[in-house]
């Protein structure tokens, strides 16, 4: 898992939002405010980008891998089926914390899919990293909550 949250920490973010409703606020500008509500759209990814990464990370602070880039199929069949699988089952908290997780980064990709076409983000590379990179938990996410069942 990435630690992008220690470049943007939330506080840092919340500077900017505030920053950037100064800035909305002192202007009548309609070019302006376009140009502000454009690096607001940004805003609002990275800040969901955060938010997911910290929940994730909180995760990985509990013993529960997420990151499965460095594993094969057997090996984490092995994994899951053994500590985490018993961390799991004994601590519901455990369990909350993972569908946060999860609603953050499903949050995080319905707001991108808004932003496909606008050329605020760069769609191909975020899903390219979602995809190539596992910067993306969230098909781990599931399969840890199903861990629950079991």
């Amino acid at each position: 898992m990435s630690n992008v949250h220690e470049v943007y920490p939330l506080e840092l973010l919340k500077k900017c939002r505030r920053d950037l409703q100064n800035a909305k606020n002192s202007t009548a500008d309609q070019l302006i405010l376009e140009r502000i509500d454009f690096v607001e759209k940004g805003l609002n990814y990275t800040e969901l980008t955060i938010k997911s990464v910290v929940l994730t990370k909180q995760l990985e602070s509990q013993g529960i891998t997420i990151s499965t880039i460095s594993f094969t199929d057997e090996e984490e069949i092995t994994e899951l089926s053994g500590r985490e699988v018993e961390l799991l089952k004994k601590n519901s908290s455990i369990k909350n914390l993972i569908q946060k997780s999860l609603n953050a980064w499903e949050e995080r990709d319905r707001y991108v899919e808004t932003l496909r076409d606008d050329y605020v983000i760069s769609y191909f590379w975020i899903q390219y990293n979602n995809v190539n990179r596992v910067f993306n938990p969230t098909i781990r996410l599931k399969e840890l909550l199903g861990k629950f069942g079991q």
